[in-house]
């Protein structure tokens, strides 16, 4: 037994006095080499992420057109409590709103069903006579109810050339002498994923 236990601990000390072989080569061609194999770039020492192409482990999922429309967040946390929210008419699987509001310009694959129609609303009020603070806080006053009035002429508007959406909206408000002119102008269309506007009922 302790013939065996001399041997060993006499193969283990053989085996750590041996030369550690170094993890690069000795030329500098080589490390060249061996750099660009594992994917490092010796000019900033940066590791640059090896090119998979069209590996089958990473696909790229391409959207659905309708996902333009749907809302990021669950249909029963609106973040407005009158928010009414429909599934999607073409998918079935998220939920959209009735109408869109937009800034930006229509997605190319948006599902859209006829041309885009120009659509404008302007709203006027009276400004009233006075100056310093007070005028400051008259014209302060009255832009909200402009912004609405605005808003809800141009819902009307969608509804009447039977549009769902409008995109590039653009909204300015002039501040005259006697007037505060608010106008709005957008592109109306048809979205296919979002219910058709309600008719208009005129008592």
């Amino acid at each position: 037994r302790l013939k065996r236990r001399f041997k060993r601990v006499v193969n283990r000390n053989r085996f750590s006095q041996k030369s550690v072989v170094p993890p690069f080569p000795a030329s500098d061609s080589s490390m060249n080499d061996y750099h660009r194999r594992n994917g490092r770039n010796e000019m900033n020492g940066t590791i640059e992420q090896p090119f998979l192409g069209h590996s089958p482990l990473f696909r790229a999922r391409s959207a659905r057109p309708c996902s333009y429309c749907h809302v990021p967040y669950h249909h029963r946390l609106a973040p407005f409590s009158n928010m009414k929210l429909v599934p999607c008419l073409l998918c079935g699987k998220k939920w959209v709103p009735e109408v869109i509001l937009a800034t930006i310009e229509p997605p190319a694959r948006l599902p859209v069903r006829g041309p885009g129609a120009f659509i404008q609303a302007r709203v006027c009020r009276s400004r009233p006579k006075s100056t310093g603070e007070t005028d400051a806080l008259a014209v302060s006053e009255a832009l909200p109810f402009l912004e609405y009035e605005l808003a809800r002429q141009l819902m009307l508007k969608l509804k009447v050339l039977g549009r769902n959406a409008a995109f590039s909206l653009k909204s300015e408000v002039d501040v005259g002498s006697q007037l505060i002119i608010a106008t709005a102008t957008a592109t109306a269309l048809f979205c296919d994923a979002m219910p058709p506007p309600r008719v208009l009922q005129i008592s």
